[in-house]
């Protein structure tokens, strides 16, 4: 398996991924974020900053996937998802 990682987060993997990881309003406009997965599965959820600071971190259920930003400030984040053992990170953009 081959990942490429910065500052401690994984950024991508070839094996090790959620299937169907999306995250969304993204852009972020409004307090809060949904993450769709294909599993109905806890997550773990982290959020970090642009200097990989952990910023926010959470665990959801598969019967609320939303996340709450409205304490972050404008700015460009990494979120990161643990779900069953699989790990997916995306780009997160607070307005």
């Amino acid at each position: 398996m081959y990942a490429t990682e910065a500052a401690g987060i994984v950024l991508g993997t070839e094996e090790n991924t959620i299937k169907n990881f999306g995250v969304f309003p993204n852009p972020v406009t409004g307090d809060n974020v949904t993450i769709r997965t294909s599993l109905q599965e806890n997550l773990d959820v982290k959020i970090y900053n642009i200097l990989g600071r952990n910023v926010l971190s959470t665990k959801l259920t598969p019967n609320n996937k939303t996340v709450n930003v409205s304490g972050l400030n404008t700015g460009i984040y990494l979120l990161k998802v643990v779900e069953n053992g699989k790990t997916a990170t995306k780009k997160l953009v607070i307005r």
